[in-house]
């Protein structure tokens, strides 16, 4: 798997090579199952069904029930719900201790240093908010395009999927639109 027959990989515990074969199929559920599997929509449905096909593969690969197999998003998600699992039922007795305030540390800061992770949830959040002010104020060519920029999927770059919308996110205007939103949902506050 190593191409550098003079480099001895000696850190398996942070991360291994995916064998060729493993990459394979995470590649082919990556571009088929690529939709939420917890939505009501078709693709969706066919996510769910991978991933149930999946779960009872690796169910029957380590004995155990579907239902007994979760998969997280990460080694901390993991572990957390591993200790929290023990402690609910007991396994390791009074000796576990569950500390609420690191259960979800693996949803935290630390991800907000990924390149662009904030901009990225500002920007989208900033879209999301405009169209639905617009559709909330009865625009149907903001329906018609909503609906457009669902159905466009991955086929085109967001930027121009939600130009569908009416949406120029390479200017001010749509963050301002939100930003107004949002001044207006903090003057009802007070």
């Amino acid at each position: 798997m190593l191409h550098d027959p003079e480099l001895h990989y000696l850190d398996n515990a942070a991360t291994t090579i995916v064998a060729p074969e493993v990459a394979d199929v995470i590649d082919k559920a990556m571009r088929e199952h690529w939709a939420n599997p917890s939505s009501l929509y078709g693709p969706g449905a066919r996510s769910e069904e991978a991933l149930n096909a999946a779960r009872a593969a690796v169910a029957r690969t380590l004995g155990c029930k579907p239902k007994e197999l979760y998969f997280t998003s990460c080694g901390s998600e993991s572990n957390n719900l591993a200790l929290l699992g023990a402690a609910r039922t007991r396994t390791f007795g009074k000796d576990i201790v569950v500390d609420d305030q690191i259960a979800l540390e693996w949803a935290r800061i630390p991800h907000f240093y990924y390149t662009f992770y904030v901009y990225q949830y500002a920007t989208a959040f900033a879209a999301a908010v405009t169209i639905g002010q617009r559709i909330f104020d009865g625009d149907k060519n903001a329906l018609e395009g909503y609906f457009n920029f669902l159905k466009g999927g991955s086929s085109m770059k967001p930027t121009e999927l939600l130009k569908l919308c009416g949406l120029d996110m390479e200017g001010p205007g749509v963050v301002n639109a939100a930003l107004d939103v949002f001044e207006s949902l903090l003057g009802s506050l007070e």
